[in-house]
């Protein structure tokens, strides 16, 4: 009898472990998991590169490039920051064509690029402003059309 409660005691005694190892390590995955996500949510995964920058009827202007990787790929954006105003996404192309260069006047802002977009003539797109200078819609191309 006293071999059959020893080895009933010891298996109490493993599932008791067993449990408590269990719990000890569902608390820590609750308490250590809300700062890892938080972590892994503050990586930058595109990293930014400022490839040109200037100023434009007082407004600011910046010409960014984003190498996000396959599923993406290369992301130009055009940043206009009106005065007194917030940074406002004005052009985004994935995959091209890059854009070198803004300029505004009055409510009309004009985006250079290096290389006219596919069907067009010209290397300009026009940007229609709000009357506060911030742009109402970004223009957007992908793989060097211009998407609507």
């Amino acid at each position: 009898m006293s071999s059959e409660e020893s080895a009933a005691a010891r298996s109490t005694r493993f599932r008791n472990r067993l449990i408590v190892s269990a719990f000890a390590l569902a608390a820590l995955v609750f308490i250590i998991g809300p700062f890892v996500v938080v972590w892994w949510g503050s990586r930058d995964f595109c990293p930014a590169e400022v490839k040109a920058k200037g100023r434009s009827s007082g407004t600011d202007w910046e010409v960014t490039r984003s190498d996000c990787g396959a599923p993406v790929g290369v992301v130009w954006q055009v940043r206009i920051i009106p005065t007194k105003g917030v940074s406002s996404l004005a052009y985004e192309a994935r995959g091209g064509p890059e854009p070198v260069g803004y300029e505004q006047k009055g409510f009309a802002g004009t985006i250079t690029l290096a290389e006219p977009p596919k069907g067009a003539a010209g290397r300009t797109v026009g940007i229609e402003l709000d009357p506060r200078g911030r742009p109402v819609a970004p223009v957007k191309f992908v793989e060097g059309a211009r998407v609507e």
